[in-house]
C-alpha cells in the first residue's frame, strides 16, 4: 500500500492526512513510499499531485538538510527529481541549475555497467547521491511543492490584497483583505494534498474583511487559505507550527 510521510505523521492513500510537512526556505517536501517504483512511474505520479508538485529538487546544502530530516529512520533509497539527458548531462525536472551536488564516493558510476539515469538517496550512505537504475533498493520517492500565493479575478486583484498575521503561527491566525471583492465569500483552508480542512462563509460589502481563525487542532505544517467569490480568488500560504 502507498503511504505517504510528512515526518512522524502520515496518511494511506486512501484516508485522511495528518498534513505535517517539512519546511525550508519556502518549499514544502513530503515522502512516499511506494517499493520498487520507477523513476518514471514516480515523476507521473508527483505531476499528478497537482500544480506546483514535482519530483524533490536538492539545489542547496540547506535542502540536503531537509531532505536528510524527512527521511531520518528510514532504510530504503528513495528517488529525487534528477535525470540524465542524451549528452549525459544532469538535470532537474523543475528546470532549476545542476550546480549543487551532494555525490556518494565514486558516484556517479553506472554500477556493474547498468544504465543508470536518475538519482536516489538512501541511508547506506548517509544520503548521499547515488545513481540508480535497479528498482529493488527502492522504497518510494520524496516530493516536493514550491506552489506561490496567486489570484484570478474578473476586477484588479492581487495577491497582496490577502494577508495573513501572524504567519507563522501555532493555528491562531487572521485572514485580512483588502479589496472591493464583495458578497458572499467563501473561505476553504486546504492541506498539502488538497483536501479542505476548513471552511468558513463570509459576507463582505466591498470594503475589506478581517476575520479570526483558531485551527490549532490542525497537525503542524504547510497549508493554504483561499478566499472565493463568483470567479474571484485569493490563495495565500500559512504554515502552522508546533
Amino acid at each position: 500500500m502507498k503511504k505517504i510521510y510528512f515526518l512522524s505523521a502520515c496518511f494511506l492513500a486512501s484516508g485522511v492526512s495528518m498534513a505535517q510537512t517539512i519546511e525550508q526556505d519556502g518549499h514544502t517536501y513530503m515522502l512516499v513510499e511506494s517499493n520498487e517504483i520507477s523513476w518514471n512511474m514516480a515523476d507521473a505520479e508527483a505531476n499528478k499531485l497537482g500544480e506546483g508538485w514535482h519530483l524533490a529538487t536538492i539545489t542547496s546544502a540547506k535542502e540536503q538538510k531537509a531532505i536528510e530530516k524527512l527521511l531520518k529512520g528510514k532504510h530504503a533509497e528513495y528517488w529525487l527529481g534528477a535525470y540524465k539527458d542524451a549528452a549525459n548531462n544532469w538535470n532537474w525536472v523543475s528546470g532549476e541549475e545542476f550546480a549543487y551536488n551532494n555525490w556518494g564516493i565514486g558516484e556517479p558510476n553506472n554500477f556493474l555497467e547498468r544504465t543508470e539515469q536518475n538519482i536516489a538517496v538512501w541511508e547506506r550512505t548517509n544520503w548521499k547521491w547515488n545513481d540508480e537504475g535497479f528498482l529493488g533498493h527502492i522504497g518510494g520517492y520524496v516530493v516536493e511543492f514550491d506552489g506561490e500565493d496567486h489570484a484570478t479575478s474578473t476586477m484588479e486583484l492581487n495577491s497582496s490584497d490577502m494577508s495573513i498575521f501572524p504567519n507563522p503561527n501555532k493555528g491562531e491566525f487572521t485572514v485580512n483583505l483588502n479589496s472591493q471583492m464583495s458578497g458572499n465569500i467563501q473561505l476553504n483552508v486546504f492541506n498539502v494534498v488538497g483536501s479542505v480542512v476548513h471552511t468558513d462563509n463570509l459576507i463582505s460589502n466591498g470594503s475589506g474583511l478581517r476575520h479570526d481563525l483558531n485551527l490549532n487542532d490542525l497537525a503542524p505544517g504547510a497549508y493554504w487559505v483561499k478566499l472565493s467569490s463568483g470567479q474571484n480568488s485569493i490563495t495565500k500560504k500559512v504554515v502552522i507550527t508546533q
